[in-house]
C-alpha cells in the first residue's frame, strides 16, 4: 500500500495482517513489485521540470537505494525482468534493468501516461493523444493501438472514455464516426 501523504509504503503478513512501513523518498504515488522487491515512485504532485524519485525498496529488511525516475514520471511497472517508467514532459519510456541499473529510452506518442503489462507487449495509455499504443519490450519498437474483439480501442482521458473504432471504416474515420457508446465492463476478453 502506498502512503501518499507520508513517506512509505505498507507491506501487510498475509497470515496476522501485521502492517509494516518501509521508508520511501517523499510522497509516494505509484507502486510495483519485482522479484525481490517493491519499487516507489515519489515526488508527488510533480511540476513540470521535475525529476521523480526512484526507490528499490527490500521487503525484508527495509533497506532502500533511490534514483531518478526522470521528468514527469507518472507510473511503473515491472514486466518479470525490467521495470518500465513512464516520462510524461518527455515523450519517452525508460526500461531499467533492475540488477545493474542500466537505463533505455524509448520515444513514444506524445503524453506516455499508464502502463500496463499483457504478457508479450508493454501497453501505454498517452494522455494527450487520447491512445493506446503497445511497445516491444525486446527492442522498444511501438505497434499502434490496442485492437481486440475485431475492433480498435482507444482510450479516451479528455472525457474518461473508450472509443471503439470498426477497422472497415478506418479510411473515413471523423470525430462522427466513433463509436462511443460502448464503456466494457469486462476487459478480460
Amino acid at each position: 500500500m502506498v502512503n501518499l501523504r507520508g513517506e512509505s509504503v505498507s507491506r501487510f503478513d498475509v497470515d496476522t495482517a501485521e502492517r509494516t512501513d518501509l521508508d520511501t523518498a517523499p510522497a509516494p504515488g505509484e507502486i510495483t513489485v519485482g522479484d525481490d522487491e517493491f519499487w516507489a515512485l515519489s515526488g508527488w504532485p510533480f511540476e513540470a521540470s521535475d525529476d521523480l524519485t526512484l526507490s528499490r525498496i527490500d521487503p525484508l529488511d527495509g533497506s532502500r537505494t533511490d534514483r531518478p525516475a526522470g521528468p514527469n514520471a507518472t507510473d511503473i511497472l515491472f514486466d518479470g525482468s525490467d521495470i518500465w517508467i513512464t516520462n510524461l514532459a518527455a515523450d519517452t519510456v525508460t526500461r531499467l534493468d533492475p540488477v545493474d541499473g542500466t537505463r533505455d529510452e524509448f520515444v513514444t506518442d506524445v503524453g506516455p501516461d499508464q502502463l500496463a503489462f499483457d504478457g508479450t507487449h508493454i501497453r501505454i495509455t498517452h494522455l494527450d493523444a487520447d491512445t493506446v499504443s503497445r511497445l516491444n519490450p525486446a527492442d522498444g519498437s511501438r505497434r499502434g493501438v490496442a485492437v481486440a474483439a475485431g475492433f480498435v480501442w482507444v482510450a479516451s482521458a479528455g472525457d474518461d472514455t473508450v472509443s471503439r473504432i470498426d477497422p472497415s471504416t478506418i479510411d473515413d474515420l471523423t470525430a462522427e464516426s466513433r463509436d462511443r457508446s460502448t464503456r466494457p465492463t469486462d476487459t478480460t476478453g
